[in-house]
């Protein structure tokens, strides 16, 4: 991790920070870049006050172990989810390295992901070729719900109309809080089929 100074984000409660790329420390209004190492392309907007972050294209063509995360219509997206689109390689979201083969995407209820059609998908490419299959017998964890006794979320196995590999909330009318965040991690270390996937309640990153 490499800290970082800037002296453009004044009210950070009103800024949206990429949350796997950067940890914002308001003791003394630094940046810490959370990623493995490789080259980076990011993207400040003061006007929209967005900081994204995503690998360059030179660093992808070195590299060819970047996973993406990608969703069918109003389902997922980098700032807000996408309205009025299919699944696209120009929708493809880069998640970030944070350990070796250990890639991590968090979102936020009602921002990043539509809890009304909860339903997006890992990719090894960006062009949406190698998809994570959810017939894998690697490990699931999945947020688990004591109160309902089940998990929040399942993997779909192209059966009983959910898409092989697609991750849906495993009950429809269970609204999760607006704004709550999770973390949907996936470890191909041995590889995008026998990878072990989590969606984790989100936590704050150590400085």
């Amino acid at each position: 991790m490499e800290r970082l100074t800037q002296n453009f984000i004044d009210n950070p409660e009103q800024w949206h920070i990429a949350p796997d790329f950067f940890w914002y420390d308001g003791s003394n209004q630094s940046l810490t870049f959370l990623p493995l190492g490789g080259t980076y392309e990011v993207e400040i907007d003061k006007v929209a006050r967005t900081l994204l972050c995503a690998p360059s294209a030179s660093s992808v063509l070195l590299q060819s172990s970047y996973v993406y995360v990608c969703g069918p219509a109003q389902s997922v997206g980098c700032l807000y989810y996408y309205p009025c689109t299919e699944t696209l390689p120009e929708n493809a979201i880069a998640m970030a390295e944070t350990q070796s083969g250990i890639f991590e995407f968090t979102f936020a209820i009602g921002e990043q992901v539509n809890d009304d059609a909860f339903n997006f998908a890992f990719y090894l490419d960006k062009d949406l070729t190698d998809m994570y299959s959810g017939k894998t017998t690697a490990e699931h964890s999945i947020a688990y719900d004591g109160t309902l006794g089940s998990s929040y979320f399942a993997v779909g196995k192209g059966y009983l109309g959910h898409a092989d590999g697609h991750f849906y909330k495993r009950q429809a009318n269970r609204h999760l809080p607006k704004g709550s965040c999770w973390t949907a991690v996936i470890d191909i270390r041995s590889g995008l089929k026998a990878a072990p996937v989590y969606i984790k309640e989100s936590r704050d990153r150590p400085g």
